[in-house]
């Protein structure tokens, strides 16, 4: 288990077509998150992608960065 005990949201580096800045989610130095706005937080299965493609933004490019809370 991971507590989120001290989270920091800085500006991402990048952006994607059409979509506004990015925002990060960050927690001693680590990256948690590095899009919060495309993280897919209805997912009925609580499976989600923290590590977004930084080239496209879609949801399941990446093959990596998935977290299932429990």
């Amino acid at each position: 288990m991971w507590p989120l005990s001290h989270p920091v949201v800085n500006p991402a580096a990048f952006s994607f077509a059409g979509d506004g800045p990015n925002t990060q989610l960050w927690q001693n130095d680590v990256r948690l998150i590095n899009a919060l706005s495309h993280v897919n937080w209805t997912d009925t299965d609580a499976n989600f992608q923290f590590e977004v493609c930084e080239t496209c933004g879609c949801p399941r490019c990446e093959p990596g960065g998935w977290i299932s809370l429990r």
